[in-house]
């Protein structure tokens, strides 16, 4: 082959290879190396939403050691070997539809959306229906599909710290007349049951 020929070929070669390098470049240049980093809460952020600074920590300092058991008669909660019948039944189905339409359960504040859920297992405990084992479970399958869990356990810690804040006039809802609930009631025995119940239902969400 002719000198300049392969001097030629070599060149060609060299500008290829750095075509190629460039474009390889490139598309590492695209192509993120991690997933991007979480972003991190802006002041005003955490004014909008102080619940998002609960952590673990504040998990672990509830009272959970000082609520009434899941067996009792206060803030009870059905085991998993426990099913509705008759009349229990039909009023935790009504729950469960009633809820994705529930105006009262999609108000703006996320705090207050729980706390109005946490009031539909307070006041049915604390007028004794016969529903009111069950429906902690029911309220929280449809919390869960509402919030990620960290955020569900981070307002229900919010709530436990923070129990007489909000408002209750929820209970004047046609939904707890549908539960046997009156439309008198003592609403400070009714917002300590919330209470048990944002406790328990905090731990039952991050599973310890």
């Amino acid at each position: 082959m002719n000198p300049s020929w392969r001097s030629l070929s070599a060149l060609l070669a060299a500008l290829l290879g750095l075509g190629l390098a460039a474009a390889l470049a490139a598309a590492d240049a695209k192509t993120p190396s991690a997933l991007p980093a979480a972003k991190a809460p802006t002041p005003g952020d955490s004014a909008k939403t102080p619940w998002r600074a609960m952590t673990k920590f504040d998990f672990a300092a509830l009272p959970i050691g000082e609520m009434p058991p899941d067996d009792g008669n206060i803030s009870p909660i059905a085991g998993e070997d426990e099913k509705p019948v008759g009349l229990s039944d039909r009023l935790v189905k009504l729950v469960e539809t009633t809820l994705p339409t529930w105006a009262p359960g999609h108000v703006e504040d996320p705090v207050q959306r729980v706390r109005n859920h946490l009031f539909l297992l307070g006041a049915p405990d604390y007028a004794q229906s016969v529903a009111e084992r069950f429906l902690p479970a029911a309220v929280l399958r449809y919390l869960l599909t509402q919030f990620s869990e960290e955020e569900l356990a981070q307002i229900l810690c919010w709530i436990a710290l923070h129990p007489n804040e909000g408002t209750d006039t929820v209970l004047d809802d046609k939904l707890f007349r549908d539960l046997g609930v009156p439309a008198k009631q003592d609403r400070t025995e009714v917002r300590l049951r919330t209470y048990y119940y944002a406790v328990k239902l905090n731990r039952w969400v991050i599973g310890w």
